[in-house]
């Protein structure tokens, strides 16, 4: 759960897509479902783009993710 200061007070929730390389980037962050909050949506991509993920184990490709982040 992300604090609403990092949102300009917005609260809701935003769900944001990206994959995984083989080598633990993260690609292609999108936001797949909208929280109706423009500022909102902006931090929960912030949050995916800023995240350090460990390479996936014993995968041959990319990982696709959905998650949703909330705020209040």
């Amino acid at each position: 759960m992300l604090r609403s200061r990092f949102a300009g007070g917005a609260a809701g929730i935003a769900t944001v897509n990206f994959s995984v390389t083989r080598g633990g980037q993260l690609v292609g962050a999108r936001l797949a479902a909208s929280s109706g909050d423009a500022r909102l949506e902006a931090a929960a991509l912030g949050a995916a783009r800023g995240a350090v993920l460990p390479p996936p184990a014993d995968y041959a490709g990319a990982l696709n993710f959905n998650v949703r982040l909330g705020v209040r």
